[in-house]
Order: C-alpha cells, then sequence, then structure tokens
C-alpha cells in the first residue's frame, strides 16, 4: 500500500465543458454533436492520451528551452513576450541572454551545472526585474535538464515568507504529526496541514493497492465543496502515463481550472514570440 497526495486547483473548482475540436460553441446542433463525441470516449482512449507530451503550458508562466550544449534556443511558449523581451531574431540566432541578460544566463547556467543531490530534481533562482530591458516583473525561474535540452519555467517571483515563519509554519505541523494517535488520525492531519500550507481548494490522501486502485481516506476541502471522503477510484481513473508524470513530477498543480492551453512553438522553425 503506498499514500498520495493529490492537490486541487488553488482558486477555481469548477471545470468548464469545452466542446471537441470541430464543434462549434453556438447553434443548436452544439450540444447533441458534443454529446455523441464524448459517448465515443472509452477507457483505452484515456490510457492512450499523451498527457506527457501536451505542446502547450498553463497561462499563469512562461517556458523557454535552449540547447545544454550549445546554448542555441529552441523552444518558447507563445506568451514568452509577455514575460521577457523579445528582439525578433531567427530562433537559431537566439541565444539565453538575449531574452534573461547576461546575468540571469550565467545564473541558469550555474544551476544546469549544479550536482543534483538528494533526489532533487530542479534548481530554483531569481530573476530581478528590468523594466527597461523588457522585463517588467521579478521572476522564479525552475531549471532542469532533459535528454540534453535544458527547460527554465518562469513564473512571477513570490513574495518571501520571513525565516520565523517557516520555522513556526514546520514546527506546527512536526507537532500535529507527532501528537496523532493511529494511521486515521495522522493521514487526517496530513492532509489539514498541507491544505493549511498550499491554500489549495482541497487535499485528499490516496491509499493504493497493487493494481492502483484508489481509495480515498482522508481529506481537507473548502467550505461548501462536495467531499470525495472514502470513495473509491479503479486504476483506469489514472491512467499509467499520468501515474508515471506523478513518479518523475512529485508537484504539479493547476492554477485555474478555466485556463486557456499557451502553445509551445519551435523557434528554429520559425515560431513568433513577439507580442
Amino acid at each position: 500500500m503506498t499514500l498520495k497526495l493529490v492537490e486541487s486547483s488553488p482558486r477555481v473548482v469548477g471545470v468548464p465543458l469545452l466542446p471537441p475540436e470541430g464543434v462549434e460553441q453556438s447553434g443548436s446542433a452544439t450540444l447533441p454533436r458534443a454529446l455523441e463525441a464524448a459517448a465515443s470516449v472509452t477507457v483505452d482512449d484515456c490510457a492512450r492520451e499523451p498527457i506527457h507530451i501536451p505542446g502547450a503550458i498553463q497561462p499563469h508562466g512562461a517556458l523557454l528551452a535552449f540547447d545544454a550544449a550549445r546554448g542555441g534556443v529552441l523552444f518558447a511558449s507563445a506568451n514568452l513576450a509577455q514575460w521577457l523581451p523579445s528582439h525578433g531574431q531567427p530562433g537559431g540566432a537566439r541565444a539565453l541572454h538575449h531574452f534573461v541578460g547576461q546575468s540571469a544566463a550565467q545564473d541558469i547556467g550555474r544551476a544546469l551545472r549544479a550536482p543534483m543531490d538528494g533526489g532533487l530534481r530542479h534548481q530554483i533562482i531569481e530573476l530581478p526585474a528590468r523594466p527597461q530591458a523588457g522585463q517588467p516583473l521579478a521572476l522564479e525561474a525552475v531549471v532542469h535538464e532533459h535528454r540534453g535540452i535544458a527547460l527554465v519555467e518562469f513564473e512571477p517571483l513570490p513574495p518571501a515568507p520571513g525565516p520565523s515563519d517557516w520555522m513556526q509554519a514546520i514546527s506546527d505541523v512536526v507537532d500535529a504529526l507527532r501528537g496523532a494517535a493511529d494511521l486515521n488520525q495522522l493521514v487526517e492531519t496530513v492532509a489539514e496541514r498541507v491544505k493549511q500550507l498550499s491554500g489549495f481548494d482541497r487535499v485528499m490522501v490516496y491509499r493504493f493497492n497493487e493494481s492502483f486502485d484508489g481509495h480515498v481516506i482522508a481529506e481537507a476541502r473548502a467550505p461548501g465543496m462536495e467531499s470525495f471522503l472514502d470513495l473509491h477510484y479503479p486504476a483506469s481513473d489514472i491512467p499509467p502515463q499520468a501515474r508515471e508524470l506523478y513518479r518523475t513530477n512529485l508537484v504539479r498543480y493547476i492554477a485555474d481550472t478555466g485556463y486557456r492551453p499557451v502553445p509551445v512553438l519551435s523557434l528554429a522553425d520559425g515560431g513568433d514570440v513577439r507580442a
């Protein structure tokens, strides 16, 4: 048996039903065609869904990928110009420093060369705002490398809590966990404390059996939300490629379940990230 924390959106609860590709969003025929398309989806379709290669990102950040050995920028999210300056060079001519500046490019290079000990999967660095250069916000950059491609994910730099705030929060969590009388109380405490620390609307603790069927054994949720406690989910609800994502990326979240994806463009093929 294993336990797994599953996080939900911190802001948006409802998930809009979007029509499938080729279905218009208005007109009397929309609903029947959408229902017909939905009815044709099977469990096997879910298992084949390429969720590990979506070709798009969430819009609350931006992404840039470059050749880790040569430094040339290869891919970028279509919204990159909203976050970083874009000078309009052809894709192959663009180097990392054209977007983030020389100093940040050196920091990113050092982060890529840093040893990944103790299960560390990425490095996080801060990029100060450069309004005059076209970067209006201070950014947090998450850096890692995969198969020779260096990836940098950008999000607004969050306000830094004081050291005493984190020390007190961690101390409170440790004390609460130590006070648990049994496994049931322990997982209930874990769910509640993770919810408090993360700000998520819902945190669930799953117990998986050897076949990967899941059982919600603890839950903390915002007022007014439907409870999922004690529900059972077959392994097909979380297909193999989704389970593998949880293994390779331990923390995954959706900032807004109603978001519109931002495509990732190949700059070498002439993609344009200019606003």
